[in-house]
């Protein structure tokens, strides 16, 4: 499941995409934050956009992830998307669909893990601040790619580019104490570079 996604998705829409009054002032969200398209078709989503059916009865594909387009003999496209809700695929036709801006979903892979990842994150996190008390040396957020995945350390107040990252190939067996290993290694290894 994806519930943790979800919400990380809708609490995003809805702090910084969603039109506000302010006194008599409307303010309608940030440029890069919000969804794109139109009616024409010039400006279409393309497969892995975030995307909101239009034109469409309400249904749990309110948002969901475009899979795939498909032009049918008759002009009308047909679309496969996957609902954030519970990540089941339907496939549209005679609808039209906005995309939420590319920009703002590369910067932000959560919106794609599962919560079993969000978890695994939570823990590599709580590992090294608790365990380590990592104050100087931070935890940097996982990065999954299949089954493997890449957990970084960062100074605090150093050079950005100061890191230390390593590929774990399968993660659901990274253990504590391989995190803590990793971990123990990065600091030493920055530390040696001076960066603090």
């Amino acid at each position: 499941m994806k519930k943790r996604a979800r919400l990380l998705i809708v609490n995003h829409i809805v702090q910084f995409s969603l039109q506000r009054k302010i006194g008599e002032h409307t303010y309608g969200g940030l440029h890069d934050m919000c969804f794109r398209g139109d009616l024409f078709g010039s400006d279409k989503a393309i497969p892995g956009d975030l995307v909101a059916v239009q034109s469409a009865l309400v249904s749990k594909w309110y948002l969901g992830w475009l899979i795939e387009t498909h032009r049918k003999e008759n002009g009308y496209e047909h679309f496969s998307i996957e609902s954030i809700e519970d990540e089941e695929i339907c496939n549209w036709t005679n609808v039209s669909l906005i995309y939420y801006d590319r920009s703002q979903v590369k910067a932000h892979p959560k919106w794609r893990w599962t919560d079993a990842q969000h978890t695994f994150n939570d823990k590599w996190k709580t590992v090294c601040y608790k365990d380590r008390d990592a104050y100087i040396y931070l935890p940097i957020q996982a990065a999954f790619e299949g089954d493997s995945v890449v957990l970084g350390v960062r100074v605090r107040f150093g050079i950005d580019e100061a890191r230390s990252t390593r590929a774990f190939d399968n993660w659901n067996k990274v253990t504590k104490a391989m995190m803590l290993e990793f971990y123990d290694a990065s600091v030493e290894q920055l530390k040696q570079k001076k960066v603090v």
